[in-house]
């Protein structure tokens, strides 16, 4: 998956809004979890009821502009059908369903890649995890989405080079022959091939 860089800077908080629509209510501190997170990290956070849905008034002026959307139970055809007419007013949006059995979910996932591909990877759809009994995202995947689809994925450093230092890469490939770093090695060497 391709993300277009939508900023060369570090963002502000006025640059970034994430939304949050909650049809399922299964969480009741998911818009305040979802509030502190948006301090933390420095994002600008709304919280739409059902009648607001997503107002073009409230998505003006910022270069990101992030839904989650917590709607739905087996359907991803459905779920995406009734929020579609908002995708294009958006830069992603992440639609949280809940399955009522395992079943259910794995059909669901052939439909889901579908989509995915039909709308450019616009769309990111939470995998469920067990929760009381049901397949429902989790609360922490929620939260998680709000900071890992608006502040932290949309930034990228400064490439500056195109080749590492050779007692860099001296000193990386004898510490991974030594089993070292091996996350380490993987990142520098994916960064100094970047474009």
């Amino acid at each position: 998956m391709t993300t277009k860089l939508l900023s060369e800077h570090p963002l502000k908080k006025h640059e970034v809004l994430v939304l949050l629509i909650d049809e399922q209510k299964i969480y009741p501190e998911l818009s305040h979890e979802i509030y502190n997170a948006a301090n933390q990290y420095g994002f600008t956070y709304v919280e739409c009821d059902k009648s607001t849905q997503i107002d073009d008034s409230i998505l003006s002026g910022y270069k990101i502009r992030h839904a989650i959307i917590f709607d739905g139970v087996d359907d991803p055809n459905l779920v995406t059908s009734k929020y579609l007419s908002s995708l294009e007013k958006l830069t992603s949006m992440t639609l949280a369903i809940s399955y009522s059995n395992e079943t259910s979910f794995r059909m669901a996932s052939l439909i889901i890649e579908k989509l995915k591909k039909e709308h450019g990877h616009k769309i990111n759809y939470l995998r469920p995890t067990y929760e009381e009994g049901k397949l429902i995202p989790s609360l922490d995947k929620l939260i998680d989405n709000s900071i890992c689809d608006s502040v932290r994925i949309k930034y990228r450093a400064n490439h500056r080079s195109n080749k590492l230092g050779d007692s860099l890469t001296h000193s990386i490939s004898i510490n991974n022959k030594r089993g070292q770093y091996p996350f380490l090695v993987t990142k520098i060497i994916n960064y100094s091939h970047a474009t």
